[in-house]
């Protein structure tokens, strides 16, 4: 192999790694009204608890990730109400 090959190859292994894909989780969303819901990183499929695996895509799943989307959403009532 050449030099010139050489480098080729790894510039593809770099960018290879770059783009792997991260590990996949749940992102826990809870609601002011609906309660909260799961949604997997990897493929957006919804659902009311979380599973050791994705029953959608089929992803083993190790963390779940808080995302406070009541906050939102009693801002937007806030605002909506016109209460300050």
């Amino acid at each position: 192999m050449d030099l010139m090959n050489a480098g080729i190859t790894l510039i593809a292994t770099i960018r290879k790694r770059k783009t792997r894909m991260r590990k996949p989780y749940w992102i826990e969303k809870e609601h002011l009204f609906d309660g909260t819901e799961y949604v997997c990183s990897r493929c957006g499929a919804r659902f009311e608890e979380p599973w050791e695996e994705c029953p959608a895509c089929g992803v083993r799943m190790k963390k779940i990730k808080y995302d406070p989307v009541c906050v939102d959403e009693a801002e937007m009532l806030d605002i909506l109400l016109g209460d300050e």
